[in-house]
C-alpha cells in the first residue's frame, strides 16, 4: 500500500464506523451489527503497525497527547504543631568558670592500700611523743604491722604536722636543714623535709636515701630544664625501694606564694613510671624504671599533674612538653566516661579568654581547640573533673605552644556546663561570631536531648533531629544568640549549650 494511503488510526476506525452504518441500515439485523463490530476491529489490526512514525507522530504532536496534564495529586495533610515559648522556657545558663584558686589545686588520688588505721595512729600523736625523733619515731613504728605501714605513718605524720616555709624558698635561703630543727619549729623546705623523713625512717629500722635531682615545681618553666632545685626520698619496704615526695604530700603554693595545706597521698609510693613525670634525679638509678630516660627527655614532656593519673586520663595525640603551631592547635586526651575537661590559655602568667579554646568529647577522646590572638609563647592549661560531680576544676595537665600567627577576632562559641555534662558536639558553625541576618546552618550532637533550640531573642527555632544530631538552618537578628536543649521529659525548661556573638 502506497505511503500516501496510510492514515492514522483514528481515519480507519471513522471510516469502520461509517461503514457499519451503512450495513446496519441497510440490514438491520443482528448480523449486521457483529459485521459492524469485525470491520472495526479488522480495519485496526490490519493497519494499526503500517502507519508511519513520522506520520504518527505528527497527529500527537499536534493534539499534544504526551503533554496532557496529569491529574492532580490526592492532597495529603500535616499538623504542624508550634510551641509557642514562653517565659519558664528561657533557660538560665551555668558557664564553667572555676575560680583562679581552683585551676591551681591538685585534687588527690584515690588511696590503692586502705591506710585507715595507720594515718589515724599517725594524726593522733600525743605531745609527749613529739618531743623528739627518739620518741616519735617509736610511737609511730608502734602502730605499723609492716615496712610499708611504718613508711606511710611518717609520711602522714610529716604531711600534717610540717608548713613549707614559703619565705625561705623565696628568699633563695635553705632554711631549717636538721631534723631536729624541722622537729622543733615545724617549718622547713624540701631538703628539711626529707633529711626529717631519713631521720624517722632509720630509727623505725628501713633503709632510705635522700634523693636530689630536678623537679617541675612552682618556679619552673615547662619544657626548661632547671639547676637542681628539690629533695625527696627513696625507702626500701617489704624488699623494694619505692619513691616518696614528702613535701608535695604536704601541700601546695598557690598563686600568691602562699603555702595551702593539702594533704596528697599520691606522692607517697608513686609508680616509678608516674614519678618521673615531675622529678628527675641527679643519680639516674634513683629513677627505678627499667630502661631509664634523659633530661632532655623529661624536659621535653607534658606537665601532668598527679590529678591526671587520678583521672585515668592519656596523652593521645602530644606527648611533647613544647608545640609549634600556626594560628590553632588541636590537642586529643583519652578520657573515661566519667571525667569532663575543659581548658584555658595563658600567656605571661597571665590567663586569656576563655572563648580562645574549645572542648568537646568525642568518642573516648577529649578534643581541645585552642586559637591563638597572635603569634607568640602559650601555655595550653588542661582541668578535668569527676561527672556530675559539684565543684571545681583541678589541673591536670599544661602544654608551651609556640606558635607562628593568630588573629585577634577570632573567638569560639561560649560554652556552658551542660554542653560539658551532656557530650555535646558542636560539628557546625564553630567560630563564636557570626554575621547577622546571614543565613546559616547550625549542627549539633546532643545524646541526651530531647529537644533543641536556636534562642534569637524572641525568635525559637527548633533544629531538626536525626538520631543524637539536630540540625536547623536561619539567619540571626539578636546580638546574642544561644542553642539550648530540653532534658528533662518532666520540665518545659531549656537549658543553655553555647552561646553565639553575632555583628552587624
Amino acid at each position: 500500500m502506497p505511503d500516501i494511503l496510510v492514515y492514522p488510526n483514528w481515519l480507519y476506525l471513522l471510516i469502520g464506523v461509517a461503514v457499519g452504518l451503512v450495513i446496519i441500515r441497510f440490514w438491520r439485523t443482528v448480523v449486521g451489527f457483529m459485521l459492524f463490530l469485525a470491520v472495526c476491529a479488522g480495519l485496526y489490526f490490519l493497519f494499526q503497525d503500517r502507519i508511519p512514525t513520522e506520520v504518527d507522530s505528527f497527529v500527537r504532536a499536534a493534539l499534544d497527547v504526551e503533554n496532557l496534564p496529569a491529574p492532580p495529586p490526592i492532597p495529603t495533610w500535616e499538623v504542624a504543631v508550634q510551641v509557642a515559648p514562653v517565659d519558664e522556657l528561657r533557660p538560665t545558663p551555668t558557664r564553667i568558670v572555676p575560680t583562679s584558686g581552683a585551676l591551681a589545686t591538685v585534687a588527690p588520688t584515690p588511696e590503692a592500700v586502705p591506710f585507715t588505721f595507720i594515718d589515724e595512729h599517725a594524726l593522733n600523736a600525743p605531745d609527749s611523743a613529739e618531743q623528739s625523733l627518739d620518741s616519735l619515731a617509736a610511737y609511730l613504728n608502734s602502730g605499723a604491722r609492716s615496712d610499708t605501714e611504718r613508711a606511710r605513718a611518717i609520711y602522714r605524720w610529716i604531711t600534717s604536722e610540717i608548713d613549707y616555709d614559703a619565705e625561705a624558698f623565696f628568699a633563695g635561703d635553705y632554711g631549717l636543714l636538721t631534723p631536729e630543727e624541722v622537729l622543733a619549729e615545724r617549718e622547713a623546705i624540701c631538703s628539711g623535709y626529707s633529711r626529717l623523713f631519713e631521720a624517722l625512717a632509720e630509727r623505725m629500722g628501713l633503709e632510705t636515701e635522700e634523693v636530689i635531682g630536678f623537679s617541675k615545681g612552682y618556679t619552673s618553666a615547662i619544657g626548661e630544664l632547671d639547676d637542681v632545685n628539690h629533695a625527696w626520698n627513696a625507702v626500701q619496704v617489704d624488699g623494694e625501694w619505692q619513691l616518696v615526695d614528702v613535701t608535695w604530700g604536704s601541700g601546695y603554693l598557690d598563686e600568691a606564694g602562699q603555702f595551702v595545706e593539702s594533704f596528697n597521698p599520691h606522692y607517697f609510693l608513686t609508680p616509678p613510671e608516674q614519678f618521673i613525670n615531675d622529678h628527675y634525679p641527679e643519680e639516674v638509678q634513683w629513677q627505678l624504671l627499667g630502661e631509664t630516660i634523659s633530661a632532655e627527655t623529661f624536659a621535653n614532656s607534658p606537665d601532668l599533674s598527679p590529678a591526671f593519673y587520678q583521672y585515668d586520663l592519656a596523652l593521645e595525640s602530644h606527648h611533647a612538653a613544647v608545640l609549634s603551631a600556626s594560628d590553632r592547635i588541636v590537642v586529643t586526651i583519652h578520657t573515661p566516661p566519667n571525667v569532663i575537661m575543659l581548658a584555658t590559655l595563658a600567656q605571661a602568667d597571665t590567663r586569656l579568654d576563655r572563648d580562645l579554646t574549645f572542648v568537646q568529647r568525642i568518642g573516648d577522646v577529649t578534643e581541645i581547640i585552642a586559637y591563638f590572638p597572635a603569634a607568640g609563647s602559650y601555655e595550653l592549661q588542661l582541668f578535668a573533673k569527676e561527672r556530675g560531680v559539684e565543684g571545681e576544676f583541678p589541673y591536670v595537665a599544661g602544654y608551651r605552644i609556640e606558635a607562628s600567627g593568630g588573629s585577634a577576632d577570632y573567638r569560639f562559641p561560649q560554652q556552658y556546663a551542660t554542653f560539658a555534662e551532656t557530650d555535646a558536639q558542636l560539628i557546625y558553625p564553630q567560630a563564636g561570631i557570626l554575621q547577622r541576618n546571614t543565613p546559616y546552618t547550625f549542627e549539633i550532637s546532643v545524646p541526651s536531648a530531647l529537644d533543641v533550640a536556636i534562642i534569637d531573642g524572641e525568635n525559637w527555632t527548633f533544629m531538626e533531629r536525626n538520631g543524637d544530631t539536630f540540625t536547623a538552618t536561619t539567619a540571626l537578628s539578636n546580638p546574642t544568640v544561644q542553642i539550648s536543649a530540653q532534658l528533662d521529659p518532666d520540665s518545659r525548661t531549656y537549658s543553655g549549650l553555647i552561646a553565639y556573638q553575632t555583628t552587624p
